[in-house]
């Protein structure tokens, strides 16, 4: 059987109830992620999943274009190494401001677990309320 391919979203917002919001990393589009899926996989807000969406076609789905109806709970992506880690925390040490991991010759698995272990500073940046969520990553805080 054919699985649906899917795609990386990072988790933007989460209500209460657990339902969360996320956006996809390619296109910027919002992702709506029901409670059960979230509280089940333990979403946290500004981590990166690989999801099967579907188009969003409840009526209360608002502006919302896709639904999530898997995140996948390990990532078939190899983990990064304390060396990788440890070479993302130095780029980042030489650049004064904050960057996209775009700009930075690091994977965002590194980024993510640099900052998991408190190497690192992450910002989430938002152009209104309802906006998709942008990551930022800097050193430290003076680099902000």
């Amino acid at each position: 059987m054919n699985q649906a391919p899917k795609q990386a979203i990072v988790v933007a917002n989460q209500l209460p109830s657990k339902a969360s919001f996320a956006v996809t990393m390619d296109s910027k589009e919002q992702v709506y992620i029901p409670a059960s899926i979230s509280r089940i996989c333990n979403l946290e807000v500004g981590i990166i999943y690989n999801a099967i969406l579907v188009p969003n076609n409840h009526e209360s789905g608002g502006k919302i274009p896709w639904l999530a109806v898997r995140v996948d709970l390990e990532d078939t992506e190899q983990e990064p190494t304390d060396e990788d880690v440890q070479r993302a925390r130095d780029e980042l040490l030489g650049i004064e401001y904050p960057v996209t991991s775009d700009q930075v010759n690091a994977s965002v698995r590194a980024l993510q677990e640099a900052w998991r272990r408190g190497m690192i500073v992450k910002l989430e940046a938002k152009e209104a309320p309802d906006a998709p969520v942008h990551v930022f990553w800097a050193a430290t805080l003076d680099h902000i």
